[in-house]
């Protein structure tokens, strides 16, 4: 339950979330949590306490496990968290990277390292494919990202795209050892 709502709370962009132990009567003692938004309380979560499931006439004999939140406290602080920007006037440039790592390279560290060298005119970045075939060779594997570049004051040239890919591809060679597989 704790994941679901920690997935919930990251999809909001919620900070300051903190769990402690708690007592609710509606859960089971010392399997209860209260659910803090910075200072103010969100909600609570645990087991539900065994004379509500009673209560309830859940018959599979499972623990039955329950968050009860403040979605008014929830849904003012997603309304104070989200940022909009206007839409880019300008076309976006996409292309695809391919390259060979170690096996034991993640993706996530990959594109983490795109995104910090591609800068402010990299729009996205999407892994689209994982290859480890007879092709590639032993103890490696081929990642493939689709980058957008975009532009919010001009349309982006050739030179400007080629200048950040090859910032990226340098930035991914001395981080991760990768190399450019064409």
């Amino acid at each position: 339950m704790k994941g679901v709502l920690e997935g919930l709370f990251e999809a909001a962009k919620l900070d300051g979330i903190r769990y402690e132990a708690a007592e609710h009567p509606t859960f089971r003692p010392g399997k209860t949590a209260r659910i803090w938004l910075g200072e103010k309380v969100l909600g609570w979560l645990g087991e539900l306490h065994p004379l509500v499931v009673e209560k309830l006439d859940f018959r599979h004999g499972a623990a039955v496990l329950a968050a009860d939140l403040d979605l008014d406290l929830l849904i003012r602080k997603m309304k104070d968290s989200r940022r909009f920007s206007a839409i880019s006037s300008y076309p976006p440039v996409q292309e695809d990277l391919a390259v060979l790592v170690d096996k034991g390279v993640s993706a996530a560290e990959l594109q983490e390292t795109i995104t910090k060298s591609g800068g402010a005119l990299l729009a996205n970045v999407a892994l689209f494919d994982v290859y480890e075939g007879s092709s590639i060779p032993a103890g490696q594997r081929s990642l493939a990202f689709h980058l957008t570049y975009q532009a919010r004051d001009k349309t982006l040239k050739d030179k400007d795209v080629a200048k950040l890919r090859g910032k990226i591809i340098a930035q991914l060679a001395s981080r991760h050892g990768a190399k450019l597989r064409e």
